[in-house]
């Protein structure tokens, strides 16, 4: 038995090349480390992980996927120990690297180089060193087991050997070019069924999606007939009819064509078209559409018409013919037939109104004493209050009126009739023209703010959730927070201090801001 002890083998660390281990005559029967693909020469493979033949390219063209999640290393797998000559009996290993071919420190990688015949240049460590002709680590004499210690590491600065200059093995410039061409024809064949399963999984979800996103639709597209009850996709939680293709196949929807849709919290039938903002999909909850000049229907809830038609005979309909500005409140439908031009009185010429005769006791009045009753806000169409009777309150306007109207916008008015008579229009139409606060809520004026409270109970657990009410009541978004701190001192006052939150809206006390309102009745 020989004393001398056989070569050390600098890559027993690699795995073994199925290929090459069968093939004796091949020296590199090792593979490199593992490689992360940038996706060169198929997108689809950026960030896979791969792994080649010491020998590729040359007389071995092995190379595999490595089944591992894609993209770089976590950071505690990119940290390890060099497993080289020099570092495995160190207490205090250096660093192996990720980016060497055979995974070692410097060090080791040069002197696996030396002993190791047809190792292909290393990028980092091996030609870096060769260019700089920079000292290396001589290989170890060959050893006696029964005379000599365990090896240790040397320092670089006790070597005097420099590394020759070498040829450069000439490498492809892409592993596509390395492997044959049936490898590559497996690899496509790998890609593309990896393409189809991630498309038929991205289907899936994109129907799992649809399918939870739904909405309910009841149509009403003849008079006294039951409506068409269809479930369309709702992306996002919004619907606009427009955006499927069915209902415009089934009721000859178009840009130019008219549609009602009802409006669940004024409830109201809207006017619609496709300029109309899509409507917010509630679970459970059916949206409500008829098509234009349909009045009745089984189920169908009986609203009034938002806007009336107020158009010369002839002219083609639009939106806007029928849908009130947001600030237009209850419009001449809801207390009669529409006015014709003839018989129609603007507001705007107060020269030209008539002297109306005296009203009834049943009807409410409108007169310019503020020492009478409360006083209200302007003469405008958006705050007009409809009486008993159904018809419209009778002005009497005094000549002082008269002169405080040509000069200003703003009428002083009172109002006699019962208070409870103020329906949601008006109260909209008076928090849509709330001065808004600092933070957009709450509004500046107490006035503004008791409209919202007044309308926010009325239609409370209609909209399925707080937040819900508060957006129809306000207009705002909800914030739990400053509601609950809000709604305290409200409530506080309308327990404690017993007042009229109605009295406070046809009072309009720009003088009474939210702000003293709350110095008032602070919250305890």
């Amino acid at each position: 038995m020989s004393d001398i002890l056989p070569p050390y083998n600098h890559l027993q660390h690699l795995d073994q090349c199925d290929i090459c281990f069968a093939a004796p005559d091949r020296p590199n029967q090792y593979m490199r480390t593992m490689k992360m693909s940038t996706g060169a020469s198929n997108a689809s493979n950026k960030g896979a992980w791969y792994q080649t033949c010491l020998s590729n390219p040359g007389p071995c063209t092995n190379f595999k996927w490595v089944q591992r999640e894609r993209g770089p290393r976590k950071r505690e797998e990119a940290a390890f120990r060099c497993p080289g000559r020099l570092c495995r009996d160190r207490p205090h290993a250096r660093a192996g690297s990720n980016s060497c071919h055979i995974g070692l420190c410097a060090q080791c990688c040069v002197l696996a180089h030396q002993e190791t015949e047809r190792i292909p240049a290393c990028p980092v460590h091996y030609q870096a060193l060769r260019k700089t002709g920079s000292a290396l680590p001589t290989p170890s004499a060959p050893v006696v087991p029964s005379a000599t210690p365990a090896l240790t590491a040397l320092p670089i600065s006790a070597v005097s050997t420099t590394l020759a200059p070498l040829t450069p093995t000439p490498r492809p410039k892409s592993f596509a070019i390395a492997i044959s061409e049936t490898y590559q024809n497996q690899i496509q064949e790998l890609d593309d069924q990896q393409i189809q399963q991630v498309q038929s999984a991205a289907k899936a979800r994109s129907y799992a999606r649809q399918a939870s996103v739904s909405a309910t639709i009841q149509w009403w597209h003849k008079d006294d007939e039951q409506p068409d009850v269809i479930d369309v996709p709702a992306p996002n939680h919004y619907f606009h009819p427009l955006h499927s293709q069915m209902l415009i196949d089934m009721y000859s929807l178009s840009n130019n064509k008219l549609f009602e849709t009802f409006d669940r919290v004024s409830n109201v039938w809207k006017v619609s078209s496709a300029t109309t903002p899509p409507q917010h999909v509630e679970k459970g909850v059916a949206l409500l559409y008829r098509s234009r000049g349909v009045k009745a229907g089984l189920g169908m809830p009986q609203g009034m018409v938002f806007g009336a038609p107020m158009v010369a005979p002839g002219r083609r309909e639009t939106e806007g013919d029928y849908n009130a500005d947001a600030d237009s409140g209850l419009t001449a439908s809801f207390y009669g037939p529409p006015q014709t031009p003839s018989r129609s009185t603007p507001l705007s010429a107060p020269s030209r109104l008539n002297s109306p005769s005296p009203p009834c006791s049943a009807t409410p009045s409108l007169t310019s004493s503020p020492a009478t009753s409360i006083s209200l806000f302007t003469l405008s169409p958006s705050l007009s209050f409809p009486s008993s009777s159904g018809t419209r309150p009778s002005l009497s306007i005094s000549d002082n009126t008269l002169d405080v109207f040509d000069s200003t916008p703003i009428v002083p008015a009172t109002i006699t009739t019962n208070t409870t008579q103020i329906t949601n229009e008006a109260l909209r139409a008076v928090v849509e023209s709330a001065v808004q606060g600092p933070a957009g809520w709450p509004f500046r004026f107490t006035r503004d703010m008791a409209a919202g409270w007044i309308l926010f109970d009325r239609i409370k657990g209609s909209v399925k959730s707080r937040a819900n009410d508060f957006r129809a009541a306000f207009g705002h978004e909800y914030k739990n927070a400053t509601f609950n701190d809000n709604r305290r001192i409200w409530d506080r006052a309308c327990k404690e201090g017993n007042i009229d939150p109605l009295a406070i809206v046809l009072k309009d006390d720009r003088a009474d801001t939210w702000k003293k309102f709350r110095a008032r009745w602070p919250a305890k």
